[in-house]
């Protein structure tokens, strides 16, 4: 079977790249440039360089390549890839197979007031959320009292990329929220981000993967450290077991009738209560912890492309520690000093395990550290404006 893996520079797309390699296939890797960072790994058979998601010439290119290299299976990963190839899909599978959920799921999942107003309707908790529409409303927001601060502001649809500012009282908040739509370009007021209210507690997440509203194997973790500290990726993260985490989660995506890998992103907050924060319909960020702890999410899906049934399993493998050295966890103790002496400890404990495969699959290694100084001091200058 030919499998293209999109977004070749994603850590997760060297994970699966890896995965797929140890099961005896020989993936290829789609970016925007050759070198990437799944390239450089064994078990990739090659880098098929394609434009820009959004550039004209994508569509026509993309197809031509599934085409001229006979791929049975494409296995987007990132926000974008699945943004621009579900609605494209019908051009896709007369070529090839794609696991993934319809426009309207992707759509309903990407906007975040649509997906609170869906688990509102199912009984699963969210945070409190406003929408501006208006500087009245915003100003009027920012001085009510009845939600103490932090506040947090949000990109209402998922961007690709992490989209968090917080704000400590009235006059921040409305200062913030502009810089934040001038920054990313928000003129008209329905791409205006939202205002939720801070939930203080540990990032948890449910993964599973379904075949046709069927749910097969699923997963949790728990955030051991993330970067920006604040909120971000995860850069060390524990799996876990949590029975509301598992009946929330599947509560969502059984309603959706999901296809394909998904995550549900919550924080279990100090009171054992657990808040909806996202549905991510794709492959996370962490998924090497899960692949770690023996759940198979990329080879669940070559199984469905080739009409092998999926089976449920709750997924309740717990204590396995994972982090990315040279992708996050450095710079997470350049921005926490403080935090140098415990995760040099977890480094040294043999049982962490990491995404350095140097004796397996050392090139990508060299390359995350040949990108390392450049990260570090972007997160030195982060920390430093943070602090000033």
């Amino acid at each position: 079977m030919q499998i293209l893996v999109t977004d070749g520079s994603y850590k997760h797309t060297l994970g699966i790249v890896r995965n797929l390699g140890v099961h005896g296939y020989k993936p290829w890797v789609s970016a925007g440039r050759r070198g990437c960072l799944a390239s450089f790994s064994r078990y990739c058979a090659g880098t098929i360089v394609l434009p820009e998601y959004d550039a004209p010439d994508f569509d026509r290119a993309l197809l031509q390549a599934l085409d001229h290299y006979r791929i049975d299976l494409l296995m987007p990963v990132g926000a974008k890839a699945f943004e621009h190839l579900v609605p494209l899909k019908p051009r896709i599978v007369p070529s090839c197979q794609m696991i993934s959920v319809e426009p309207e799921q992707l759509t309903l999942c990407l906007s975040k007031p649509a997906t609170y107003e869906l688990a509102r309707s199912l009984g699963v908790p969210v945070p409190k959320t406003w929408r501006p529409r208006s500087r009245a409303e915003l100003r009027e927001l920012a001085r009510d009292a009845s939600v103490p601060y932090p506040r947090v502001i949000k990109g209402a649809k998922e961007m690709g990329s992490s989209l968090v500012v917080y704000v400590n009282d009235a006059a921040e908040l409305e200062m913030k929220f502009f810089e934040t739509c001038e920054r990313h370009g928000f003129v008209e007021v329905a791409d205006w981000p939202i205002v939720q209210e801070y939930v203080a507690g540990v990032g948890c997440g449910f993964f599973a993967v379904y075949d046709r509203g069927q749910c097969g194997p699923t997963f949790q973790h728990r955030r051991v450290r993330e970067m920006p500290p604040t909120g971000g990726y995860s850069v060390a993260a524990e799996s876990f077991w949590h029975e509301q985490l598992l009946t929330y989660g599947k509560r969502l995506l059984d309603h959706l009738k999901w296809h394909g890998v998904a995550m549900v992103e919550f924080k279990l907050k100090a009171n054992g209560e657990l808040v909806l924060m996202e549905i991510n319909p794709k492959f996370w960020g962490s998924l090497d912890l899960a692949l770690e702890a023996g759940v198979d999410f990329p080879l669940e899906l070559v199984r469905i492309a080739q009409g092998k049934k999926v089976h449920f399993s709750a997924g309740t493998a717990t204590g396995v520690l994972y982090h990315w050295p040279l992708y996050g966890e450095l710079e997470y103790v350049v921005a926490r000093p403080s935090s140098v002496g415990r995760v040099l400890a977890q480094c040294l404990d043999r049982r962490t395990r990491s995404n350095l495969w140097l004796k397996r699959d050392p090139l990508p290694v060299a390359a995350m550290a040949g990108g390392l100084p450049r990260r570090l001091l972007a997160a030195a200058r982060a920390s430093w404006r943070t602090r000033a």
